[in-house]
């Protein structure tokens, strides 16, 4: 029976590009009047367009229809929906998928950088695809283009059982340099790195549970990934915060950097053995306007338990408004979106520059 599928929706904040990689756009199965992979516009179509169990049969296929304006729709609706056979049994976060594969990237993972493989297209954060290959597409009368979005269930299991094993032994490395480091904010970036791939890898697992079963049931993972947290909450509890701002309205800026530092299980403390200091300042500016008109400046420097700078944030910027007060507001509205995109990811490029070295 044809899929039928919907187009797929963009989920706002929650979608992430995702990789797709293996031979993307390739011919699909042969089969013996070899029309699956014909481009037929005019004449019958192939055999999968009526009943995709004839070229794609389930036990050795993962496979779904997809269609939409352009041969290019018809594989993002057919990866979307691919996507959601998996379902959403495992939810993993958003910074832990984007971190997973910065590190893969930056340390020359080997299935990111094949130079058959890139394709980005919109579906859910929680959910990589590897190897996701295309049928030829087919072209009906009304000038929709259908296409097979397909993973090869023996292949795909493989690389992903080698990927998993590949993760599981930088597990274990980044477990011991987290216990074997004698400097805190070390002991934290490994251990952070290892629950990132951790959580990584469970995702994996679930997905290859669908692809092809007994792949996944050849994987043995030589962690445990209630200790993996465990540790991390430990050596996170140690990650004690003294917070000092100068010129900080009511603490605002304070308050706002102890709340993303409690997010990531991290203390706050006079005398904790980091630092986040700084100061802010808001100026009065003429301008032939209007508006009341101020310019802020913010700067921040987060220290490790040596006093030395490991993150350094400078910024300035003009703001208006009806009132002083609302231009107050508007900047320290401003500042907080500074604070949230780029203080605290220059703090995460750090961590994950010393999980690279």
């Amino acid at each position: 029976m044809k899929v039928k599928l919907v187009k797929y929706l963009s989920f706002g904040l929650v979608i992430l590009s995702v990789l797709l990689v293996g031979a993307v756009c390739k011919s699909g199965p042969k089969t013996n009047n070899d029309t699956s992979t014909q481009v037929n516009n005019k004449g019958n179509p192939p055999r999968w367009y009526n009943k995709l169990e004839d070229d794609f049969p389930e036990e050795k296929y993962l496979a779904v229809v997809g269609e939409g304006d352009t041969r290019r729709d018809a594989e993002s609706d057919a990866a979307g929906a691919l996507v959601r056979i998996f379902g959403s049994n495992i939810k993993v976060e958003t910074e832990a998928i984007v971190r997973y594969r910065e590190l893969e990237k930056d340390s020359g993972g080997s299935y990111e950088l094949e130079k058959e493989a890139t394709k980005e297209v919109d579906i859910l954060a929680q959910h990589m695809l590897y190897n996701l290959q295309y049928s030829d597409p087919y072209t009906d009368n009304t000038g929709r283009v259908h296409v097979v979005g397909y993973l090869d269930r023996m292949k795909t299991g493989k690389i992903y059982k080698d990927k998993v094993e590949k993760n599981s032994t930088r597990i274990v490395a980044f477990k011991q340099k987290a216990l074997s480091s004698e400097r805190l904010i070390t002991k934290y970036a490994f251990i952070d790195a290892a629950v990132v791939f951790a959580k990584n890898n469970e995702l994996l697992l679930d997905q290859l549970n669908i692809i092809y079963a007994p792949m996944r049931q050849m994987v043995s993972l030589p962690y445990k990934l209630d200790e993996l947290n465990t540790l991390y909450s430990d050596i996170a509890e140690q990650m004690v915060f003294d917070i000092l701002i100068v010129n900080d309205m009511e603490e605002k800026i304070a308050n706002l950097v102890a709340g993303l530092l409690s997010e990531k299980g991290f203390s706050i403390k006079r005398g904790g053995v980091l630092k986040v200091n700084g100061d802010v300042k808001l100026e009065p500016l003429a301008l032939k306007n209007n508006y009341e008109n101020l310019r802020w400046y913010l700067n921040l420097q987060m220290k490790d338990e040596a006093g030395r700078t490991i993150v350094s944030y400078n910024k300035n910027q003009r703001e208006t408004g009806v009132s002083k007060s609302a231009a107050e507001a508007r900047a320290y509205i401003e500042m907080e979106k500074q604070i949230k995109k780029a203080f605290f990811n220059e703090f995460i490029k750090y961590l994950d520059s010393l999980v690279l070295k």
